[in-house]
């Protein structure tokens, strides 16, 4: 299907997320590939690689962004905040903290921030040394919740503390 079709014209750097995509159980929506894609993109622009998609109107990464959230999309400087929100010298727990306490302001100002979306932006506000335990949690099946990727984390930063 057209679907699949548009996932296999992505760079050859995309080729794990694709593997991930398409061998899911059952097929993802949309949204649930939309971003998983934006995710392994903002990954790879973290870590230098850039990124040469095509910017047409048919391209599947425009299509993808255009079905996101309008509401989202809107520009705040809370919402800026939430966006540009890094791990930095914050704890894990202090980290999804401040998440929450910005998602729920922007829920108070009618700028409701969908679960999913929260998932990223943690994800995307990580640094280098959690990307092993990204890896797993963008593999696992079912792929887990916001409680269970805290959980992971914080398993994480205690190991890494330690060493």
């Amino acid at each position: 299907d057209i679907f699949i079709i548009a996932l296999d014209g992505l760079p050859d750097k995309y080729e794990h997320v694709f593997d991930i995509i398409i061998h899911r159980e059952p097929f993802p929506d949309l949204k649930v590939v939309r971003s998983m894609l934006t995710t392994t993109e903002k990954r790879l622009k973290s870590t230098g690689q850039s990124t040469t998609l095509d910017t047409s109107s048919s391209s599947l990464m425009v299509l993808l962004a255009n079905s996101g959230n309008n509401n989202a999309r809107r520009s705040t400087g809370t919402l800026g905040e939430l966006r540009s929100l890094k791990l930095g010298y914050l704890s894990i727990d202090a980290y999804f903290c401040k998440i929450e306490s910005i998602a729920t302001i922007l829920a108070s100002l009618s700028l409701p921030i969908r679960k999913d979306d929260i998932f990223i932006i943690a994800l995307d506000g990580l640094p280098d040394k959690y990307e092993h335990v990204f890896d797993i949690i963008i593999h696992r099946e079912p792929f887990p919740d916001l409680k269970v990727v805290r959980s992971m984390l914080t398993t994480t930063e205690k190991r890494l503390k330690s060493t």
